[in-house]
This record gives structure tokens, sequence and C-alpha cells, in this order.
């Protein structure tokens, strides 16, 4: 009896954790790119190498702020289903298969920012959502 309730409890905390999906931070992207917004299967598929172009045919150039917390390192869990430790490790290894281009880091979003603000297919993480953005750079929701 105590069994079920454990394993009945445990699937509504997991239902609801699915439910609460949220990312502290918001994305960027260089104001060409014509995607207003994307889900978590779009993030995901674009920071694992799996989606190279966007509609349009422009590479897509992903970046980010390479995490300093446990917080800042959210984003990778819920987006990539790993850790960034194994994301790196992903990375490195299909870098050495000489196929694929990893996303971008950055240790400083004025970086980061002057990237995305220079290069056409640029979308880009940053963990804080309230920064001055410039110009030739726009916010992407993330749904």
């Amino acid at each position: 009896m105590w069994r079920s309730i454990k394993v009945f409890l445990s699937l509504v905390f997991l239902f609801q954790s699915l439910l609460c999906f949220s990312i502290e931070g918001m994305l960027v992207s260089n104001k060409d790119v014509s995607a207003t917004a994307l889900d978590s299967k779009e993030l995901q598929s674009i920071f694992m190498g799996k989606k190279t172009s966007w509609d349009n045919g422009v590479s897509i150039s992903p970046c980010y702020i390479t995490p300093t917390s446990a917080e800042s390192q959210r984003f990778f869990e819920d987006i990539t289903n790993k850790n960034y430790l194994i994301f790196k490790r992903y990375w490195n290894r299909k870098l050495f298969s000489g196929n694929d281009i990893p996303p971008r880091n950055f240790s400083t979003i004025e970086d980061l920012l002057d990237y995305a603000s220079h290069i056409k297919g640029a979308i880009c993480f940053i963990h804080t959502a309230e920064i001055q953005l410039p110009a030739n750079v726009k916010r992407v929701e993330m749904n």
C-alpha cells in the first residue's frame, strides 16, 4: 500500500516538474533571424547540432555564456538533458569527428552580444533576463 502511494506521489511530482518547465534567462538572436519563438525541442536540436540552418538557409550559430553556477547550468540540463560537463564532452567527441562545429561560448555578455550583432544566424542563451540589447540583436521567446 505505501509503495503504491510513493509511486503515485513520485509520478505526480514528475508530471508537475514537466509542466513547470521554465528557464531563467533569455534567448537573443541577430535581428536577421526570422524566428520569434523557439520551443525546447527546437532548442535541443540547435544546441546539440542536429538543426544547422534556419528556414531561409542561413547557418545557425548557437552561443552561450559559460555557466559559472549550478543555477546557470540549468539551461543545459533542461534543454539538452545533459549537465554542462557532459554537454562539453558530447561536443568534444563531435568536434574530433570533424563534421560539426560546437556552439560558441563566451565569458562575458558584451562579447556574446557583439557576436550576435555581427553573425546573421546567431542564436544565443544569456543567463539573465534584464539586459539592454544592441540594435542588431533581438529577443527570442522560449516556449
